[in-house]
């Protein structure tokens, strides 16, 4: 047996395999003694110190950021948790007391049409007088109390009425912030498909500016989000299209949104009752909704309608429809429509506007 060194490693020449054609090495390769330590570990697969400490520090980079990711968007949604929890919880006190001022409010009227009358009375007996050309003096103790009640009822009603103002005013500001944060500055279009006959049909909706009647927009388009009026038939009834809350099959409808009905009548004069203009039903409003097929901004206007009790309350008109306008020629003829599908046109996904 004779052995060659060479490049620092050990052959054994007896141990050709002349298969093989090659030699093996004796029993390991004896290389590592002539390497360095760093090189060694290389050659055995291992890791460079220089390289270890680089992704060491990678790796704990990118620890930090993805600790630092999940914290700031945990922070945002515990804040915009917040946010919401408070709106909620306004909203809820804004409506309690909003609904007991308009109960007392309604009742201070009653009350002062009640004292309007007993003053018009007492005022009427006053130019009566007796034979000797004197007030009777029931008479004036009479026109003294009541005209006391008569100041004191409507001192009552018009803190009353400032009251239910303020309240009214915090509500429209809650719902103009709820619109833009959700949809944008506005105005907002919404795409209504129907079924009439065999034939698909679109209509467009835009809405008044949020600043005119954001407590009427803001229940609308939480409605259609809800697809209140899928499967709602549309039927015209004397001046008006009526979505009635009825379906296809002719049943009684169950809602599919909640607390969405208006806490008040919110009108502008800025925006009536115009031809093909849009309102809601009811004292109060929705969900049912209507179209005018005529101007009618007299019928509907403050006062004008016998559902509602306050001065100044009328229908709610809040949008306009600006495209399938023939829709309702047909509908006003005695054809029945059914709304298929309703969205949102131009919605805001992450403060950017969609089409």
């Amino acid at each position: 047996k004779r052995q060659t060194s060479y490049s620092s490693v050990d052959i054994d020449y007896n141990s050709y395999d002349p298969n093989v054609k090659s030699y093996s090495s004796s029993s390991s390769i004896n290389r590592d003694r002539y390497l360095d330590p760093e090189d060694r570990l290389m050659l055995r697969g291992g890791t460079n110190k220089k390289k270890r400490k680089g992704s060491s520090l990678a790796s704990t980079i990118y620890m930090v950021i993805q600790f630092a990711t999940f914290a700031i968007v945990g922070f945002i949604a515990y804040k915009s948790r917040n946010e919401l929890l408070q709106t909620t919880s306004a909203m809820t006190i804004l409506d309690a007391d909003y609904s007991l001022l308009r109960e007392s409010l309604a009742e201070t009227e009653s009350e002062l049409e009640q004292a309007r009358d007993v003053f018009s009375v007492i005022k009427q007996k006053m130019s009566e007088i007796d034979p000797r050309g004197k007030w009777k003096q029931n008479d004036v103790l009479n026109v003294e109390r009541s005209k006391a009640l008569f100041e004191t009822i409507i001192k009552r009603h018009d803190a009353q009425t400032d009251r239910i103002n303020y309240l009214q005013k915090s509500i429209q500001d809650i719902h103009r912030n709820e619109l833009e944060q959700r949809y944008g500055p506005g105005p907002y279009s919404v795409e209504f498909a129907v079924r009439i006959g065999e034939k698909k049909k679109f209509f467009t909706i835009e809405t008044a500016p949020a600043s005119m009647m954001p407590h009427s927009i803001y229940n609308f388009m939480i409605m259609v989000e809800g697809a209140e009026w899928v499967d709602t038939i549309l039927v015209h009834h004397d001046h008006i299209v009526v979505a009635t809350m009825k379906n296809s099959k002719g049943e009684v409808k169950e809602r599919t949104t909640t607390n969405t009905e208006l806490l008040f009548s919110e009108y502008s004069n800025e925006f009536p009752h115009e031809d093909l203009t849009v309102g809601f039903v009811g004292k109060l409003g929705g969900p049912e909704l209507y179209i005018n097929t005529q101007d009618n901004s007299e019928h509907h206007g403050p006062g004008k309608q016998p559902h509602h009790h306050l001065d100044g309350d009328a229908d709610p008109c809040f949008a306009r429809i600006i495209g399938g306008r023939d829709l309702f020629q047909e509908i006003s003829k005695g054809s029945v429509a059914v709304i298929e599908h309703v969205k949102i046109l131009g919605k805001l996904q992450s403060g950017k506007k969609t089409n």
